[in-house]
């Protein structure tokens, strides 16, 4: 089983609609061995009349073509213009949603000129078959020494 927990996004998002803020690409890959998503963070700073949050995934296959395929249980959130607002929610379920190589977050604000300060980890776990055939390739093909069983 594969373990991962990284923050994805740390910095200012200050427009509403179609501008996305788009996590760390550096964390594309491991996003992409990952089958459940648990996605939380906070927001800090936030101006504008009647801020909220929506929190999607993308994914591409070849790092340029990048489609939407899901949006995180934060969607539309009300955010606090007076306090820090925490945030915790799941992304796509692996079932119903088709799974990418390479994944990414992108953050949207809705209202009147928002802004705010975000911090974004994800955490994530993947049980699937996949991840031991490729262990099992990378082993085969020597590219990764597996300690002997004893």
């Amino acid at each position: 089983m594969r373990i991962f927990h990284h923050q994805v996004f740390d910095g200012w998002v200050n427009s509403s609609g179609s501008i996305l803020n788009m996590s760390d690409y550096i964390y594309a890959t491991d996003l992409g061995n990952i089958d459940m998503f648990s996605v939380g963070g906070y927001a800090t700073q936030v101006s504008g009349t009647s801020p909220t949050l929506t929190i999607g995934f993308f994914g591409t296959c070849d790092l340029t073509t990048f489609l939407s395929f899901g949006v995180a249980s934060i969607s539309g959130l009300s955010l606090s213009t007076s306090q820090e607002t925490f945030f915790q929610g799941l992304g796509p379920h692996p079932a119903n949603d088709f799974k990418y190589p390479y994944v990414g977050l992108s953050l949207s604000m809705g209202g009147t000129n928002p802004r705010g300060y975000f911090r974004v980890w994800v955490t994530g776990r993947d049980k699937s078959r996949r991840s031991k055939s490729m262990m099992k390739s990378l082993t085969d093909a020597g590219e990764l020494a597996l300690p002997a069983e004893t």
